[in-house]
């Protein structure tokens, strides 16, 4: 992974500016992104990205939804398009890449060798898109219900299971169900099955 083009803040106070003109879901983008970032570090002796993969995991979990801006039917393209197109993010053409795509991927199809922005990077950084849109799709499946009630998730490792315990505010069914089906790609990059637990939060000092 290359090294971030300028400071970390300036990128993503960046991001959540473009966020905002584009008429973001402040509160779900936000929930997905605390998600996929607590999911990077647990899942780290998996994928073993360094920090400035998570960071382009945060802008495309910022930026995911702001295709909705011209409605839902292929919101996840359009949430590409205008991360590719806009000038205001001070990123490198790789980074800018690497979130756009990250983006497009968190719903519907898998990436694919024919897709032409995803074919024009290195394999290397493929694998590294591959792994942030496996990441961002299931931290979407987690905030289904766009009601934050995931509060927190601990992962347990084993040789041929990722456990993902949900600790949540009520029922969240909705939630671990659309999870595991958006686990597809995890589980083929890994090469173990997605198990979604419900429990519940532990205390109210959780929730600070």
């Amino acid at each position: 992974m290359t090294t971030p083009t300028t400071d970390t803040n300036a990128i993503l106070t960046a991001v959540r500016r473009f966020a905002v003109a584009c008429d973001y879901e402040q509160q779900h983008a936000e929930q997905v992104t605390r998600l996929a970032e607590t999911l990077f570090d647990a899942l780290q002796p998996l994928h073993k990205l360094d920090a400035s993969g998570r960071l382009c995991l945060t802008c495309a979990g910022l930026l995911h939804d702001i295709g909705w801006l011209n409605g839902q039917k292929g919101h996840h393209k359009r949430s590409m398009e205008m991360i590719l197109d806009e000038p205001t993010l001070p990123l490198s053409p790789v980074e800018r890449a690497t979130i756009a795509l990250t983006a497009r991927y968190h719903r519907k199809a898998l990436p694919k060798p024919w897709h032409t922005l995803y074919a024009s990077l290195s394999r290397t950084r493929r694998k590294t898109v591959d792994i942030l849109a496996a990441i961002l799709r299931v931290a979407d499946g987690l905030d289904r219900s766009h009601t934050d009630a995931v509060c927190d998730v601990e992962i347990v490792l084993s040789d041929n299971r990722i456990e993902f315990l949900c600790r949540c505010r009520g029922n969240a069914g909705a939630e671990l169900k659309f999870a595991k089906k958006k686990a597809d790609l995890l589980e083929r990059l890994f090469g173990r099955t997605a198990v979604f637990t419900q429990a519940p939060i532990k205390s109210e000092s959780s929730l600070k």
